[in-house]
């Protein structure tokens, strides 16, 4: 099945537009027009997904008048085909979720009823998408399928004065921001070709002091390929000691969308962990997006849970978002078929289902023994 593009036809009235990787200038174009919006929604951060082999990327609009309604999404091949369902539609990772602009006579619902007929027609079984904290979109997706709320993230709210950001900076967190200035570090946007290479050493050392594994673990090629995608829209900062030629002790990657910084990744030098240059960096790097225009610096949450990443993001900012997903099950009984299949699999081979509340249930990690895989992929 060939996935077609542009305008693609209309529903009820409702006119409705398909882009992927290719189509990146008309993406962007409509996600422009969409208001305040986030990095994680642009063609740059898919088409980079569709690179890495998670899926194809794929944008699909709905157009009424000066109202309209964009789902950015991957598209992935059923590991079970039945009939004409080919598909299942997911989120990158992070925090995209869909756009709504104009919301009377309420275009939510009729674009939702209309994207269903769509999605049903191209064969898509499920829908899956990880939500923006700051953007509030839940509230649109109420009645249509499940929302989950999977925790809490921290955020900057940089509308007010100045003074009024860092006066909701924890106390203890400004002593330490006081220290690091009387310390001498510098703190600015670095030339990424000059820069990748001391980011790279910082944040691997970072994940596997952490622990962390598998999609989180990047080389210095990743983040070039990043700037290379995103290019004004991406920005590495970098904390150095004894001035802008100095030792580097730790970085971080600012995604930007309109409105919106997102704190995306970041590392400290093994060596400099007790000095905690990331107080100096976010303190230096929201002041420079409030003048930008920033709303919101996003800082996420912590590593699954309100732990001590968590807490060490909360002591920049009283504000919190509930951090939200959303699934959708287009036709029950087939949804039903790919999982009895699945696990009738997973019988044969002695799996048994690592992760309850995966969706969807049929693409949920097994494990085996001490081991663990994903379940079975497209």
């Amino acid at each position: 099945m060939r996935l077609k593009t542009g305008r693609v036809g209309s529903f009820r009235g409702i006119e409705l537009f398909a882009f992927g990787r290719e189509d990146r200038r008309e993406w962007r174009e409509w996600l422009q027009g969409s208001g305040m919006h986030d990095f994680y929604q642009g063609p740059e951060f898919h088409g980079l997904a569709q690179g890495r082999g998670e899926g194809i990327a794929r944008l699909y609009v709905l157009r009424d008048g000066d109202s309209s309604f964009g789902l950015p999404c991957l598209l992935r091949n059923l590991p079970f085909p039945v009939g004409h369902w080919r598909w299942d539609a997911t989120s990158v990772r992070g925090y995209p979720g869909p756009w709504i602009t104009g919301e009377g006579r309420g275009f939510p619902g009729r674009a939702l009823g209309a994207l269903e007929e769509w999605l049903r027609e191209e064969g898509v079984l499920t829908v899956f998408s990880l939500l923006n904290p700051v953007l509030g979109q839940a509230r649109w997706l109420e009645g249509v399928g499940e929302l989950r709320t999977l925790g809490r993230t921290v955020a900057m709210d940089l509308s007010g004065e100045e003074s009024e950001v860092w006066a909701g900076i924890r106390p203890s967190h400004r002593r330490g921001i006081r220290r690091l200035e009387e310390t001498g570090l510098w703190c600015g946007i670095e030339e990424p070709l000059r820069g990748f290479g001391d980011f790279a050493l910082a944040y691997g050392e970072t994940m596997a002091r952490v622990g962390a594994g598998g999609s989180y673990l990047h080389g210095e090629e990743f983040f070039r390929e990043l700037f290379a995608a995103h290019g004004e829209w991406m920005h590495l900062w970098l904390v150095r000691l004894g001035g802008a030629y100095g030792e580097v002790v730790g970085g971080a990657l600012f995604g930007e969308g309109s409105g919106i910084g997102e704190y995306y990744l970041s590392g400290t030098r093994d060596a400099w962990v007790g000095l905690s240059p990331m107080k100096k960096l976010l303190d230096a790097a929201w002041r420079w997006g409030r003048r930008r225009g920033w709303r919101y610096l996003h800082l996420g949450g912590g590593v699954g849970s309100e732990d001590s990443l968590f807490e060490f993001k909360a002591g920049f900012s009283p504000c919190r978002f509930p951090m939200s997903c959303w699934s959708w099950v287009l036709d029950g009984v087939v949804y039903g078929q790919c999982c009895r299949q699945a696990a009738a699999e997973w019988e044969r081979g002695g799996w048994e289902v690592a992760r309850r509340g995966f969706f969807p249930w049929y693409r949920s990690p097994v494990e085996i023994g001490a081991g663990l895989r994903e379940g079975r992929e497209p």
